[in-house]
Order: structure tokens, then C-alpha cells, then sequence
């Protein structure tokens, strides 16, 4: 499902998408979301490095993604879209919910945090169709086509663990 030289392909749709950012906020967004280097940062340490509140990057980090979500509908949504649908497609095929490495694995070959991975986090949040669900007790993060897929799932791993116990 792979796309070739996904790496480059989708650090240039990254590229594309924080055009209309300042550096600053541009700086922001990439490492909330880790689109540089795989890993995320906090806002503590990015509020930090610039000497602001964590409360400020925040406030930088939601009208950035505000501004990159008009960017979006302003045109930049053709850009994105194929990363999404890879993912739906993924999705799909696991029956509407994956474990986020199992996602990450079957999108850019990396089970593990990645640029590449990153950037779907970050492409998936800005279309805000998918549904993540973050690690709680016994559950991993995971990704699910729609809240029913997710609670579905939940109904049947309870109903899973329940005849396991007995």
C-alpha cells in the first residue's frame, strides 16, 4: 500500500501545508508534532526555548492550525487527501480500527515514531475525520474510522475479556 518515496513525498505536502505560517509558528507546529525529527515536544519545552508561557504556544499552536485548516479549503486539501485515504484504506482493511503501529507500519514501513508518521498525525488531525483514541488503562493508542467503529470494538473486547476471565 506503500507509496513510493513517501519520505520526501510527504516532507513536501508538510512543506505546502505551513506555507502560510510565520517561522515562529511554522517552528511550533513542527515540533508539536514532531514533523522534523519523529517526536513530539511538549509545550513546556518549547514555551521554554522561546522564553513564553506554555499557555502562549498553545494559543500559537490553535490559530496556526487555524490558519493551515483555511489553507486547506482554500485548495491545499488535494495535497493532503491521498495520505488520508491510504490511512481509511488501512483502516478498512483492519475492520475500522488499528493499533497507531499498526497504522504507522502498514503507512510508511515504521511501526515506530518517524517524520513520516508524524506528518500522518498531523495530516489526520487537520482532517479530523479519523478518530484517535490515546492510550488508557489496558488499551493502546489507536485509530478508528468512526467513534461507532471504536465503541463497537471496545463492546467486543469487553465482551472478550469478560469470557476470558470466566
Amino acid at each position: 500500500v506503500c507509496m513510493p518515496n513517501l519520505t520526501a513525498t510527504i516532507r513536501g505536502v508538510v512543506g505546502q501545508v505551513l506555507v502560510v505560517l510565520s517561522v515562529r509558528n511554522k517552528d511550533v507546529i513542527s515540533r508539536r508534532f514532531g514533523l522534523k525529527t519523529g517526536k513530539k515536544e511538549t509545550l513546556e519545552s518549547i514555551g521554554k526555548s522561546y522564553g513564553i508561557t506554555r499557555e502562549r504556544i498553545r494559543q500559537i499552536e490553535e490559530v496556526s492550525l487555524k490558519q493551515i485548516r483555511v489553507n486547506l479549503n482554500n485548495g491545499m486539501a488535494v495535497r493532503v487527501k491521498p495520505f488520508v485515504s491510504l490511512a481509511e484504506n488501512i483502516l478498512e482493511q483492519a475492520g475500522g480500527v488499528s493499533r497507531e503501529e499498526n497504522l504507522f507500519a502498514k503507512f510508511s514501513g515504521v511501526a515506530k515514531e518517524s517524520p513520516a508518521n508524524a506528518a500522518l498525525v498531523f495530516f489526520l488531525s487537520l482532517d479530523g475525520r479519523l478518530q484517535k483514541f490515546v492510550e488508557i488503562k489496558d488499551l493502546h493508542t489507536f485509530w478508528a474510522l468512526s467513534n461507532q467503529h471504536a465503541e463497537s470494538f471496545k463492546k467486543s473486547l469487553s465482551v472478550f475479556v469478560n469470557a476470558l476471565e470466566k
